[in-house]
């Protein structure tokens, strides 16, 4: 047996010693916290009087897990204590339209919402909460629509979101946005004039300041705006002889600079032929 050999045997008994005083270190650590965690590690050096090469190694690989654990502890104490404080985001793009059925309101998603609140305002009222919304209507977007202004034509209504992480914690309230209840026109009349020209009528909004008149246009595939105008019979000319056009029309309420329109009403439909008046 050479001086090598010998020298293993020699440390070997030590060897197997410190795996079991390191074990039973750990485990102190994992009871007693860092502070005896880095205790026991340092003793555990101590015990061979001059650390091996394996010794070093394990003990660094220990001090490695501890300094993640404590790295991911400092980093989750203030989301934790932000979760705690309830602290969403305010809800945005709050828009409102105006169906045939009542006030639609959509907002976009709030991280961590799962769900909102919508508040209302009415003339001479306080804000009052008229519904929870838990479901969403799209990947990043709600929707909520208030069927108890139907039949309210001609009122002005306020609205506000709030998002809520369950019972809880809940968001600062959103931005207001306001609208003017707008029924959409029930009947509009669409017919030829003379030559390539086309006419347009539709019965009087008693709630409204004007209208709004748009054609489907075949070039872009899509509605334009044509006319925005207070008369409820207008004469619109140069159109192509053989195409049919689509008219809708809506109708608006002005406040300062802001207007507040309806919905579309139902889209009427003509082919143009070219005539010629006798």
């Amino acid at each position: 047996m050479n001086w090598l050999s010998k020298r293993r045997e020699q440390r070997e008994p030590a060897w197997r010693n410190w795996q079991t005083h390191q074990t039973q270190n750990l485990a102190v650590a994992t009871s007693y916290g860092f502070k005896s965690h880095r205790r026991h590690i340092r003793a555990s050096l101590e015990f061979l009087g001059k650390p091996s090469f394996y010794a070093i190694i394990n003990v660094m690989k220990y001090s490695i897990r501890l300094f993640i654990l404590i790295l991911v502890l400092i980093i989750s104490v203030p989301i934790r204590a932000e979760a705690a404080r309830g602290t969403l985001k305010k809800a945005q793009n709050v828009e409102l339209h105006n169906l045939e059925k009542g006030v639609r309101i959509t907002w976009d998603n709030v991280q961590n919402a799962n769900e909102y609140e919508v508040w209302r305002k009415g003339a001479g009222k306080g804000f009052e909460k008229v519904a929870t919304v838990d479901r969403p209507h799209g990947h990043n977007s709600w929707r909520y629509t208030d069927e108890y202004v139907r039949y309210k034509e001609g009122k002005k209504y306020t609205y506000r979101i709030v998002a809520r992480h369950g019972g809880e914690y809940k968001s600062s309230t959103s931005a207001s946005e306001t609208i003017v209840r707008l029924c959409p026109i029930e009947e509009l009349k669409v017919k030829q004039g003379d030559g390539l020209s086309i006419k347009v009528s539709y019965e009087e909004h008693k709630n409204a300041d004007g209208y709004e008149v748009r054609c489907y246009d075949e070039a872009i595939g899509a509605f334009v705006q044509i006319k925005r105008t207070e008369n409820t019979d207008l004469t619109f000319i140069t159109f192509y002889p053989d195409k049919v056009y689509s008219f809708s029309v809506r109708p608006y309420k002005k406040s300062g600079e802001k207007y507040y329109f309806s919905n579309w009403c139902d889209s009427e439909h003509i082919k143009v032929r070219y005539t010629v008046t006798t």
